[in-house]
Formats: C-alpha cells, sequence, structure tokens
C-alpha cells in the first residue's frame, strides 16, 4: 500500500565520495512518529519498558551498568553487594 511523504526540509546540491552534511537529518516515514523518552536508563530489578514502539530514534539508548561492590569480610574472604552498599 502506498503512503504519502511529506519532506521537511529540502537539501540540494553535488555528493561525491568526499561530500558530507553539516546537520542531522531525519526522515519520518509513514505514520511513526519520534521517540521523546529517556535515552540513558539506570537498571532495577523490576525491568523497564522503554516505549519505542513505532517511534523513529535520533540516537541509541544507553542503559548503565547495575553497580557491584566487592569487600573483604572478617572470614578473609570476599562479599558482594549487587546494587551497592546499603
Amino acid at each position: 500500500m502506498a503512503k504519502d511523504i511529506t519532506a521537511k526540509a529540502i537539501i540540494t546540491g553535488r555528493i561525491d565520495a568526499s561530500a558530507s552534511l553539516g546537520q542531522t537529518v531525519i526522515q519520518y516515514i509513514g505514520e511513526a512518529n519520534p521517540y521523546t523518552g529517556d535515552y540513558t536508563v539506570d537498571p532495577d530489578f523490576e525491568g523497564q519498558v522503554l516505549q519505542t514502539r513505532q517511534k523513529y530514534m535520533r540516537d541509541n539508548v544507553t542503559i548503565n551498568p547495575i553497580q557491584v561492590e566487592s569487600v573483604s569480610n572478617p572470614t578473609g574472604g570476599r562479599t558482594v553487594y549487587i546494587g551497592g552498599i546499603i
């Protein structure tokens, strides 16, 4: 099924192997909208859903690591705290 496409901007000029664009060009096709949520996420133990379905994204999503701490314990071993020391 054909869809109507509307130009958001028109770029003219000559492009060859040495050409580069000085700005980001985003093209929306069909009925998709841009993603407006967070692009950096802190993990949790319940899980999360980023509402990205059928959205155009301008960048990668970064998921921060879960904090892990390791300390010595009285028996000579190591105790690991997942999520940080409480």
